[in-house]
């Protein structure tokens, strides 16, 4: 009986996953993002400098495929010493994030402007009732405010230089959880990072989207670490460290818990796998789950503590926006922010009238769509949440202060032309980041051979992620950069079995062109 729940529950897990990712997937074809010239929708168009990026792309791909002196080159320095070249690449990326910021570091708006103000004029009235109405990001002024009292620094361009810092620990945390598991995949792994992040000018957005990765990427790895030890006092510890991750995640960002819901439930699942010494397993896992949860509520209390005892900034908790909010601007318009939803949460007094408010307009909104009208809703909303490579890049509203019309000169001016919204190739932007975006999903969509307890425990991290989209505010791709090291660990570890299921199309598709033939 449980070995038949046990099949059932992986099976339901994968049957899960692949209808909402193949949602996305397909999505991520048909993104206007791949519109060459003019995309009328967005008054942009892509340049000819694009196609010639593109055709370098193809014939230095075509110059290794046919010609064996270049193949062996290629072979010797990416293959044969590919630890040296991915390490060598990732040195050469953290270098071009610095001279990138250095370079290109402009006044973010909406909530990160809120927060570097709140750094410089914690007295103003406006970033009082900012965090009174959101309380869910006291944490990480906070957190933002001792990292700037130790180096003494509170500019744009210091907290865009520790975005670096916390995105580049997240890659090696990452990387080294794919370690972990299957040490031959570690130089594909930062291979796939850095292709992903050499393209990401989210380094420039000091906020909990980008500021969490470490702590999920931490979390992933001591779990998936401490899977392989065998030693009780190594094992300990790591167990330590990923609550203690999972928990600083909490409190940056709540919805960042969501992988390691994940980790348990999988656990927890695969104590119905048929094994040996099963009592004993049982027991392990009892001992595994107080060590973690003592962990959290002795990490969480400290925590909370400071919080609730700071004196940094004055707020009224009890304006403070209630979850259910999120819920309702989670089921208007697209999906995403509503400004209206929220002038209303700055109206109304106290927390049970906005809370009595919400509740009352996400029911009203509910029975306006319908059954059929909600799941057309929910399938649109799943597209907007996670198909834009970009992650919505310049998409939200005062997304970088200013006219955001390029003005500059030198390698500035160059920046401005791809990152600005006005810039004359943001289009071209749009369409790199998607083509690499469509890239690490394909690995991840084409692996449906392996379910493996990592790769189902990362699947449902994933799905995970997408239903928490779709119930609360999403909208666009940009909460998907909070569990980006499930995507990026996905699609390293899925690679093998991405290659054989591409090969094996590409047999049937020959088979049957020389069946046709004949």
């Amino acid at each position: 009986m449980k070995a038949k729940f046990y099949t059932f529950g992986n099976n339901f897990i994968f049957i899960l996953f692949y209808f909402l990712f193949g949602i996305t997937y397909v999505s991520v074809i048909l993104s206007e993002n791949f519109i060459l010239g003019d995309n009328l929708k967005k008054g942009t168009t892509t340049t000819i400098g694009l196609v010639l990026f593109f055709l370098i792309i193809l014939a230095v791909i075509s110059l290794i495929c046919f010609i064996p002196r270049i193949k062996q080159i290629f072979t010797f320095i990416f293959i044969q010493h590919k630890m040296i070249a991915a390490i060598t690449l990732f040195f050469f990326l953290i270098l071009a994030q610095i001279l990138f910021v250095t370079v290109f570091h402009p006044k973010i708006g909406w909530d990160p402007s809120a927060l570097v103000g709140s750094l410089h004029h914690v007295d103003d009235a406006n970033n009082k009732a900012y965090f009174s109405l959101n309380v869910n990001n006291l944490p990480i002024l906070l957190f933002m405010e001792v990292i700037s009292s130790v180096f003494k620094l509170r500019t744009w361009l210091f907290l865009d230089y520790v975005t670096i810092f916390m995105v580049d620990v997240s890659i090696i945390f990452s990387v080294a959880a794919v370690y972990t598991i299957n040490k031959k995949y570690l130089a594909p792994a930062l291979y796939i990072h850095i292709f992903l992040f050499a393209f990401f000018p989210w380094v420039i957005v000091p906020y909990t989207d980008t500021w969490v990765l470490p702590f999920i990427s931490g979390f992933l790895f001591f779990y998936f670490c401490s899977k392989k030890v065998k030693q009780p006092w190594i094992k300990f510890t790591l167990l330590v460290g990923f609550s203690m991750c999972v928990c600083i995640a909490y409190f940056i960002k709540p919805s960042a818990i969501i992988p390691a819901i994940a980790i348990v439930l999988i656990s927890l699942f695969s104590l119905l796998e048929p094994k040996l010494n099963h009592t004993l397993k049982i027991r392990s896992k009892i001992c595994m789950f107080i060590v973690v949860l003592l962990t959290f509520i002795f990490c969480y209390t400290i925590i909370q503590n400071k919080v609730d005892q700071q004196t940094f900034i004055s707020v009224n908790k009890e304006r403070a926006i209630p979850a259910i909010h999120f819920m309702n601007m989670g089921i208007s318009g697209d999906g995403g922010y509503n400004p209206k939803d929220t002038l209303k949460m700055g109206e109304l007094a106290t927390k049970s009238e906005k809370t009595q408010y919400s509740k009352q307009s996400y029911f009203k909104r509910l029975k306006a769509l319908g059954p059929i009208g909600y799941i057309r809703f929910l399938i649109k909303k799943q597209i907007n949440n996670s198909a834009d490579g970009s992650f919505a890049w310049g998409k939200e509203g005062s997304f970088i202060q200013g006219k955001q019309i390029p003005k500059a000169t030198g390698i500035k001016r160059i920046l401005e032309d791809y990152l600005y919204i006005y810039g004359e190739k943001v289009a071209n932007f749009r369409f790199i980041t998607q083509f690499i975006w469509l890239i690490i999903l394909s690995f991840i969509f084409f692996g449906w051979r392996n379910r493996s307890e990592e790769v189902q425990t990362i699947r449902l991290g994933i799905i995970g992620a997408f239903l928490f989209l779709l119930l609360f505010e999403g909208g666009r791709s940009r909460y998907i950069i909070q569990f980006l090291p499930l995507f990026l660990i996905g699609a390293t570890l899925l690679i093998p079995d991405t290659n054989l299921s591409i090969k094996r199309i590409f047999n049937i598709i020959l088979l049957k062109k020389s069946n046709y033939n004949t």
